[in-house]
């Protein structure tokens, strides 16, 4: 009936759950390759990725491009198929792309040709053959692929074994060695068995290797590195040397001293060893990274089986390092584009995911200020005022910048209220820190085109600023209900206190609140344990209009009523909204309603001035998807939710690098449902199912709500619904101590 796949940013293969380092997280740049094998940057950042089938895909600007680059006539049985790509060092100037296949016709063999660019696509008959390879035999394992350049301008071709173990020690023929040639495929006069080989096989450069899927050379040194797939005990990370016998049959990882054979840098078994695996796959040196320095020209190497990434520590390139376990995917090759290490796998749809780092942020407690209009795109020309948002722009907004509002500079980031009125169908709206990288989330949805609101914790970005994409034409409005500092600047910040989610109020067990009518609500005498000395609420408002709802507004009661809008029904819809709203005269929030609605309050923490026990603090994390239940079955993936279905989910085993001592979570939570949804509930696992709701979808539709979820059993929460739906959890922060 209805996938939202453009319009809803979906990051895919987050089934399994991935432990990454603190600051570390991992997002997807494209999908839906079919059985890739090999990837590889063009010198324009252009990724381009080898399909078993025979395609060579291209990856621009994080799409991927429906027309291949070329399509060769390959045999794709077994484990044969285009298997490697690489790009000639003059490729500014000659265009030349080289690429490893299996060929379809007799006799079947593996060959490296070489094609000429324009633009996305290959030169029509453009190929030239620079090697053929050994004729294969019925075996379809063990073929090898990789090919690189290496720092002598030599290209280097790695090849299998062709499952007959006795190649690799053969002088007669290529299989099971690593071979180099001329970029035309002639052979150097100085490559090391030139005296005893004749003809093709003086192409070898070293031998003894079983299955080389993969290797690499560091961009500064010129190390290289072989990975080599073991038989049925040991993988191996080799240091590449022309000349060089790795040893293959006689052995398989450590050799034993034989002065004959080199040993591996670092050896890892299939069973009884930490780690193990039983096929080593992707490899990349990382350098010019903003990640930590223990990482600086680190190898990085990963298991296709254990579904983990290792690292080798410079210099000495001889110590297994875990970096991410529990992967949950297979990475079939790595590669470094700008210090960032990107895998590709076949799972998820078949796709290439980059993983960042951005440096842990200090912790932050809560300043509350008087709901203010930051921003509101109908009004005249300026840094906050018009144009609308144009579909596909992304607009910058320096915050501290708007004096009417007094947010100071140090602001670590910012409790939003944010309101879209589209020109139309509107895809998403995300908000994210200037200077970042736009994250593969969203922040509210209007497919029906109606005024929508959500709230949102924004970290600062540079300058103080937040940056808004929308996918089409919208008025934007902002309104900020407080800010985030750090407490060293500010000792008088406040602490937030997570409770367990629990309803303040319900007016459909009262009277309904009229149009043009205020209500005071008075927190702390609810039965929901909310202290005197609490001086701000974080709050879920429902609605349940008798008809369109211009707006509701939610303020500190004894203060004069602000001109901002805490929600929006124009349909007549119930729709709910987070808000944080500082507290008034007596502890107590003050409501207006434009037209007659009944109003539902659910609290699901307070904050409160530091101190007491279970205080926390707000650390920024870049926004990062948490879990997708359209992807494939996992924790963090499908199936759908079913009606009546109640669910977990260790959040700090996600891809998004949160700690275990999480306190609560900062999320985005979007439905996607089958129909009509009656509700969805988060909570913190292990606790009862609380009488609250976190938002409503009775009209079929998209609906997105921000949430500050308090952490259970594991640092689980869990989620209720009343009907089928797939959910999407998006998270910019968490509180800790």
């Amino acid at each position: 009936m209805r996938r939202v796949l453009v319009l809803l940013p979906v990051c895919f293969g987050m089934a399994l759950a991935a432990s990454y380092p603190a600051g570390f997280s991992e997002a997807p740049v494209a999908r839906g390759l079919d059985a890739p094998t090999a990837m590889a940057f063009a010198p324009d950042g252009r990724i381009f990725v080898c399909e078993q089938t025979g395609k060579l895909r291209v990856i621009k600007n994080g799409v991927l491009l429906a027309a291949p680059f070329l399509s060769v006539n390959v045999s794709s049985l077994g484990e044969r198929g285009l298997l490697g790509v690489a790009f000639d060092p003059n490729f500014a100037v000659n265009s030349y792309v080289y690429v490893y296949y299996t060929t379809a016709g007799a006799p079947i063999h593996n060959r490296v040709s070489r094609f000429t660019a324009n633009g996305d696509v290959a030169v029509p008959a453009s190929e030239a053959v620079i090697l053929d390879l050994d004729t294969l035999s019925g075996a379809t394992n063990h073929n090898g692929g990789a090919i690189h350049f290496g720092p002598d301008g030599k290209l280097y071709v790695a090849v299998g074994e062709n499952a007959n173990a006795p190649n690799a020690q053969s002088f007669a023929n290529r299989l099971g060695k690593m071979l180099r040639v001329n970029p035309d495929g002639t052979i150097p006069p100085d490559n090391p068995f030139v005296a005893q080989t004749t003809g093709l096989n003086q192409a070898i450069w070293a031998m003894g290797l079983r299955n080389p899927y993969t290797f690499t050379f560091h961009p500064v040194s010129g190390r290289m590195h072989i990975n080599d797939v073991g038989q049925s005990a040991w993988e191996e990370v080799n240091e590449g040397a022309g000349g060089s016998n790795y040893g293959w049959p006689t052995y398989e990882g450590f050799d034993g001293g034989n002065a004959s054979f080199r040993d591996p840098l670092i050896a890892y078994p299939h069973t009884g060893g930490d780690p193990t695996g039983c096929a080593i796959t992707g490899g990349a040196f990382l350098t010019g990274s903003n990640y930590p320095g223990q990482y600086s020209n680190a190898y990085f190497y990963a298991d296709f089986c254990g579904q983990w990434i290792y690292y080798l520590p410079a210099p000495g390139y001889d110590t297994a390092t875990p970096f991410v376990t529990g992967l949950g995917k297979s990475a079939v090759d790595l590669q470094v584009r700008d210090g960032e290490l990107y895998y590709l796998t076949r799972d998820a749809g078949g796709a290439v995911f980059k993983i960042s780092y951005s440096a842990p942020r200090p912790g932050l407690r809560f300043v509350p200020v008087t709901p203010c209009r930051l921003v509101d795109t109908r009004e005249p020309p300026g840094a906050f005022g018009k144009p609308a948002l144009a579909g596909g722009a992304t607009r910058e907004l320096t915050i501290p910048d708007q004096a009417a509002c007094g947010i100071p500079a140090n602001a670590g980031a910012y409790a939003l209220n944010v309101t879209v009125v589209p020109k139309g169908r509107l895809g998403y709206v995300t908000i994210w820190p200037t200077g970042a990288p736009q994250p593969f989330v969203s922040t509210l949805n209007s497919l029906d085109g109606r005024i929508k609101a959500n709230a949102a914790i924004v970290p600062a970005g540079t300058n103080g600023a937040v940056s808004v994409y929308a996918t089409d034409a919208t008025e934007l409005v902002v309104d900020i209900n407080g800010y985030f500092v750090d407490p060293n600047a500010n000792p008088q910040a406040l602490a937030f206190y997570p409770i367990t989610p629990c309803r303040i109020a319900d007016t459909r067990n009262d009277s309904v609140i009229l149009g043009g009518q205020t209500r005071d609500f008075a927190v702390p005498t609810s039965h929901c344990g909310v202290p005197a000395n609490a001086q701000a609420y974080s709050l879920n408002a429902t609605v349940v209009p008798a008809g369109p709802l211009g707006y509701l507004t939610l303020w500190p009661t004894g203060s004069a009523q602000p001109l901002v809008s805490t929600l929006n029904a124009p349909t007549g819809a119930v729709v709910a909204n987070a808000a944080i709203v500082p507290a008034g005269s007596n502890g107590s929030i003050s409501a207006f309603a434009l037209n007659q609605t009944h109003l539902v309050l659910d609290i699901n923490g307070y904050f409160a001035p530091a101190g007491s026990a279970n205080a926390q603090r707000y650390f920024a994390v870049n926004p990062c998807r948490l879990l997708d239940t359209r992807e494939a079955a996992g924790e963090f993936g499908g199936p759908v939710l079913a009606a009546g279905q109640t669910r977990s989910y260790r959040l700090p085993l996600a891809s998004c690098g949160l700690p275990g001592s999480a306190a609560a979570f900062s999320l985005n939570a979007t439905v996607v449902p089958a129909g009509t949804l009656g509700f969805l509930t988060l909570w913190p696992t292990g606790t009862a199912q609380p009488l609250v709701s976190t938002l409503n979808a009775f009209d079929d539709t998209v609906v997105a709500n921000a949430a500050i979820v308090p952490a259970g059993t594991s640092g689980a929460i869990s989620s209720y619904v009343t009907s089928q739906t797939h959910l999407i959890l998006d998270v910019n922060g968490y509180f800790a101590p």
